[in-house]
């Protein structure tokens, strides 16, 4: 009886460990990625959607934009949110198997959309089914709002100018 105690606590102890150190790899992964050029930021205004006034591939700008852990997760998100600016975050497509000819430029694809609103800190946060491949995922389980630093924000500001 004993004996069987003790592999159930090495058990559990072995899988709390290795999830803590995977969360640290898919940091450590992600930024590795901002370095070598994996992702672009467009930024554009909620009048104009379609067109971007800005794109940005600059790792440091894309780091700030990205997630940290100054964020902060919130369910309660205000009803009157108007929106202001938003961001399509872009990842490098590294394989495409359905492309015919070679190009020089690189294919990317949507992984996130970001919005934030007029006169809060909040964001929403949406995650594209390209982010997880081949899941059909709706936008209301898709969709996190966030309580975001100043920083983040002064950034979003002064990419749209």
């Amino acid at each position: 009886m004993m004996k069987k105690l003790w592999i159930a606590a090495l058990l559990g102890l072995m899988l709390a460990l290795s999830g803590c150190g995977g969360e640290k790899t898919e940091d450590a992964e992600e930024a590795a990625a901002v370095e070598e050029g994996q992702y672009k930021i467009e930024i554009f205004t909620a009048e104009s959607t379609a067109v971007p006034v800005n794109t940005t591939e600059d790792p440091t700008v894309i780091q700030k934009l990205l997630e940290s852990p100054e964020w902060e997760r919130i369910t309660e998100v205000p009803g009157d949110l108007v929106p202001e600016f938003g961001l399509r975050i872009w990842k490098k497509v590294e394989v495409n198997y359905n492309k015919t000819e070679e190009s020089e430029e690189p294919e990317y694809e949507v992984i996130e959309t970001i919005t934030t609103f007029k006169d809060t800190d909040c964001i929403e946060r949406v995650y594209s089914s390209n982010a997880v491949k081949g899941a059909n995922i709706p936008v209301s389980v898709a969709a996190f709002y966030y309580k975001v630093p100043q920083e983040f924000l002064d950034t979003v500001k002064e990419l749209a100018k």
